[in-house]
């Protein structure tokens, strides 16, 4: 088979959008992208909020492009196909069809998976995981077909989880959620910031057990209910898992490439393989703002590094730096997540908040630094948090400045 000058192994916003680049720096040269998924490129962010779950947002809204899109710009889409081996040497990637397709450059925008319990019963009908389309649309007809006063049960307590448990509430179910840690985001909250958001659900009807794991689902052919670790059978007619993601970059580290949390990139997204790039979630990238490897799990980055990745295949040196942030909003409570958020060891908080206001900013130093933000309906202040972290602003004696929720952040710049 002739060789490709661009192959894209991805079809998600990464791989689309770093098809896009190419095609706009490089009008003649042929470009392909091999989706695993079945349809065109749709916002998958989308998918767990309440809106869309319930039918307010229409499915069509969700789609990002279609086939006359892919025609006009003259890629090539592959749909449904997957890439199972990769061989530097031969410059070829392998399909799950025996297909080898020969690159001349190659990017790796292949995502990430839904972690599984590994439990008993998570195969019943009425057990779902929400990565994909197709996972949205078994969880829309099973929440729209419930009755008021069904139970659902969500497992998990991050993004998914906490989106998820709001659409079921506002549907009429009764929902529980099942909790590992104390708290809802407990990888970035400490105890102030996550007991506000504990005491949000809460307060709107959800049922938390914290600090509890999974044994088993118990049904026939459907789920009746969730076994729980300290022996207590709860009845449920719906589970949603939100527990995480896994790798799916097995045959790169089969190849030779560096993988660790995710396949593990230079600054300019290129992996220790000759003319591989990665992108997206499934990118371990040097981030140069935080000065140490990442992976970034949120779209805009997803969306931020495909271009750079073309750009980079293209041969332009230049490094992206991007900060992380995420945003939802549920239960009455805007959230942000800005920059990097995880409660590491060495690092120390603040937090910015009105006693008896449900709101708050948790801020994350790192020696004279600041590197990350939680920000609880206090979005105002995103602007001034991102240019500290940004332009790594020293904040060595600004502590009680910072602490104080009346102190105007813009002062650092003054």
């Amino acid at each position: 088979m002739e060789e490709v000058p661009y192959l894209i192994i991805g079809g998600g916003i990464a791989g689309t959008t770093a098809a896009e680049t190419l095609r706009k720096h490089d009008a003649e040269s042929r470009i392909v992208i091999i989706s695993q998924e079945p349809h065109p490129l749709y916002a998958r962010l989308e998918l767990s909020k309440s809106d869309t779950l319930l039918g307010r947002t229409p499915e069509e809204k969700l789609w990002l492009r279609n086939p006359e899109w892919y025609a006009s710009h003259r890629i090539e889409l592959y749909s449904g196909k997957k890439a199972v081996a990769l061989d530097h040497s031969l410059r070829q990637v392998m399909l799950d069809d025996g297909t080898a397709l020969p690159y001349r450059k190659l990017l790796l925008a292949i995502g990430v998976k839904p972690r599984t319990l590994g439990c008993p019963g998570e195969a019943l009908t009425g057990v779902f995981s929400l990565s994909t389309l197709d996972d949205f649309r078994g969880i829309q007809r099973a929440i729209q077909s419930s009755e008021r006063g069904e139970r659902a049960m969500i497992i998990g307590g991050g993004f998914i989880a906490f989106e998820a448990a709001d659409a079921c509430r506002q549907s009429g179910l009764e929902t529980t959620v099942l909790l590992r840690d104390p708290h809802f985001f407990s990888g970035s909250l400490k105890d102030r910031a996550g007991a506000m958001v504990t005491h949000a659900l809460t307060s709107h009807g959800i049922h938390l057990i914290p600090n509890e794991g999974i044994e088993g689902i118990v049904g026939e052919e459907t789920v009746r209910a969730v076994l729980i670790k300290s022996g207590k059978e709860l009845p449920a007619d719906l589970v949603i898992v939100g527990i995480g993601a896994s790798s799916t970059a097995d045959f790169v580290r089969k190849a030779g490439g560096e993988v660790r949390r995710g396949i593990v990139t230079d600054a300019a997204l290129k992996t220790n393989l000759p003319d591989v790039y990665a992108a997206g979630d499934c990118a371990e990238f040097f981030d140069e703002t935080m000065g140490e490897h990442t992976v970034l799990g949120n779209w805009t980055s997803a969306l931020l590094q495909g271009r750079a990745a073309a750009r980079a295949m293209l041969g332009d040196p230049r490094v992206p730096r991007t900060i992380s942030i995420y945003t939802t909003s549920a239960f009455g409570l805007a959230l942000v997540f800005l920059g990097d958020t995880a409660l590491k060891a060495g690092r120390r908080t603040l937090d910015r908040g009105e006693t008896g206001r449900e709101n708050i900013t948790q801020l994350l130093l790192s020696g004279n630094h600041l590197v990350g933000a939680v920000l609880i309906n206090r979005n105002q202040e995103l602007p001034a948090l991102t240019r500290l972290i940004y332009d790594k602003i020293d904040i060595s004696g600004k502590e009680q400045f910072l602490s104080d929720p009346s102190s105007d952040l813009r002062g650092f710049f003054s």
